[in-house]
């Protein structure tokens, strides 16, 4: 019974991260860290640009501001976050499973 749990649940989390749009997947070097404290990758990792590193590390006040002047859109935003996001979530189930 426990090999049924794992195997569903790996097969899950391949399902999830097969999702992530290719641009946005971390590459074997970033997967083999053996590290505790990813905060840096997302820098490190080369899948941001300068300028989406910029926007998720901005206050949220910030962001409506330049939103409202139109000097970002919300499309630059979203794709930031998602992109960020993605990063994480790997990080996340790269971290779960080295816990299995």
């Amino acid at each position: 019974m426990a090999a049924d749990w794992q195997s569903i649940a790996t097969s899950t989390q391949l399902s999830i991260l097969d999702s992530i749009p290719p641009q946005w997947r971390l590459s074997p070097k970033d997967k083999n860290l053996s590290v505790k404290d990813v905060r840096a990758i997302p820098k490190a990792c080369g899948l941001l640009t300068p300028k989406q590193l910029e926007i998720t590390e901005t206050t949220a006040t910030t962001l409506l501001e330049q939103l409202r002047s139109r000097a970002l859109s919300s499309v630059e935003i979203t794709e930031a976050f998602c992109a960020r996001a993605a990063i994480a979530h790997q990080l996340v189930c790269l971290q779960a499973a080295r816990m299995l």
